[in-house]
């Protein structure tokens, strides 16, 4: 079996109501994780970009880079790791806020073809009376 990573286009107008909802919540779920790393991102690039403090010896610094680790730079390689570390965060943050539309834009499609058919139900219902 072969598996491949290419997107499938799917016509929403062809789903049920119930292929709609779960969609939804998927990119409700989606939004809200993305959302949410967008913010954790912004508090990352500003709380580890700016700490206040007295330094003792202002030649040499000891920079956490990550989970707890701490590493004693020379005043260059940690204004280079600082500089990386912000080019890194940059990205990351352009990255989640270039997908961010997207998934708002295929929701609010999914929103308005569920409404649509969930009219058309109720229509359907209320002329059976």
């Amino acid at each position: 079996m072969e598996v491949s990573n290419e997107k499938q286009a799917i016509a929403i107008a062809d789903l049920g109501v119930d292929q709609l909802t779960h969609f939804q919540r998927q990119l409700d779920q989606e939004i809200a994780f993305l959302t949410e790393s967008l913010k954790v991102a912004t508090l990352i690039f500003y709380f580890q970009m700016y700490i206040p403090a007295k330094v003792v010896d202002p030649k040499n610094h000891l920079i956490e880079i990550g989970t707890g680790y701490f590493v004693e730079m020379d005043t260059e390689k940690a204004v280079d790791f600082f500089r990386r570390k912000q080019g890194f965060l940059k990205k990351q943050m352009e990255v989640i806020e270039g997908v961010l539309p997207e998934k708002y834009r295929a929701r609010n499609a999914i929103v308005d073809n569920l409404q649509k058919k969930i009219n058309v139900q109720m229509n359907n219902v209320n002329t059976k009376k």
